[in-house]
């Protein structure tokens, strides 16, 4: 996946947390740099998760989750005013 889109989706979520959680893992490599399973280290001893990869399943997982919900509500309201407005007028 790409990283850029795994850190939108993180910070999205957590509101600029992840940056937060990098800086003060002590890494100081590009986080592309830093090797996978030194990462997945830091990330099970400073997180309730065991990997990277469930950091960033779960937090893809909840970014989509929260854009679908808003594209419901979103098209049921739309529905519901061309059917008010059918209905209407």
């Amino acid at each position: 996946m790409n990283s850029l889109l795994v850190i939108l989706c993180l910070n999205t979520l957590t509101t600029g947390l992840f940056d937060e959680f990098l800086s003060a893992s002590g890494f100081t490599q590009s986080f592309e740099d830093i090797p996978d399973d030194d990462w997945d280290v830091y990330v099970s001893q400073h997180s309730s998760f065991t990997s990277w990869e469930e950091m960033v399943d779960t937090a893809v997982e909840q970014y989509v989750s929260k854009k679908t919900w808003f594209l419901i509500i979103f098209l049921k309201s739309t529905l519901y005013n061309l059917v008010c407005f059918l209905f209407f007028y």
